[in-house]
C-alpha cells in the first residue's frame, strides 16, 4: 500500500509540474496589450504605415503625458480629441473646468483610435509621411493643434 501511495504522489507532482510548465509557457506567449500596441495595431490595420503609427503613438504620449492624463486614464481619450461630428466613436463628452473646452470621452481606448482614424480620413491625411516633421506640419495645416509647430514637433520627438 505504501508503495502505491508513493507512486500516486510522484504522479501528482509530475502532473502539477506539467500543468505549471504549460501555464508558464502560455503566459509567456501571450502578448501584452499596451496603449501603444492598441494605437499601432489599429492604425496599421487601417492601412497607415508603421512609421505613421509610431509617430501617432508619440503624439498621443505627448498629448496625454505618457497616457497618465485624466483624459487618457478616466475618459480613454488618447489624442486630446474634442467633441466631433456625428460619425465620431465618442461615447460622450467632458468639459475641462479651467477653460470650458469640451473633450470627447470613449468607452475603450480602441474607440479613441477609431475616432482618430475617422478624423484622419475626414481631413485627408495620407497613409504615410516622409518624416515626423512633415506629419506635424500637415497636422498644423489641418488645425490639429494651436501651439507653435516647432515647439509641438520638439515635444513629439521627445517621445520617439
Amino acid at each position: 500500500m505504501k508503495h502505491s501511495s508513493r507512486k500516486r504522489g510522484s504522479g501528482r507532482r509530475i502532473s502539477a509540474l506539467f500543468v505549471g510548465g504549460f501555464l508558464l509557457v502560455l503566459l509567456l506567449s501571450l502578448k501584452k496589450v499596451t496603449t501603444s500596441s492598441i494605437i499601432k495595431s489599429r492604425l496599421t490595420s487601417a492601412g497607415y504605415s508603421n512609421d505613421f503609427a509610431s509617430w501617432w503613438v508619440a503624439v498621443s504620449k505627448m498629448e496625454t503625458a505618457n497616457f497618465t492624463s485624466i483624459l487618457a486614464v478616466k475618459f480613454n481619450n488618447l489624442f486630446g480629441m474634442g467633441v466631433g461630428p456625428a460619425d465620431s466613436t465618442a461615447s460622450g463628452k467632458t468639459i475641462r473646468p479651467s477653460d470650458g473646452q469640451e473633450f470627447a470621452t470613449y468607452s475603450m481606448k480602441a474607440d479613441s483610435v477609431n475616432d482618430l482614424i475617422l478624423y484622419l480620413k475626414r481631413k485627408g491625411y495620407p497613409k504615410t509621411f516622409d518624416s515626423v516633421d512633415s506629419l506635424v506640419m500637415f497636422m498644423k495645416s489641418k488645425n490639429y493643434f494651436i501651439e507653435d509647430p516647432a515647439d509641438y514637433l520638439k515635444a513629439v520627438k521627445s517621445w520617439l
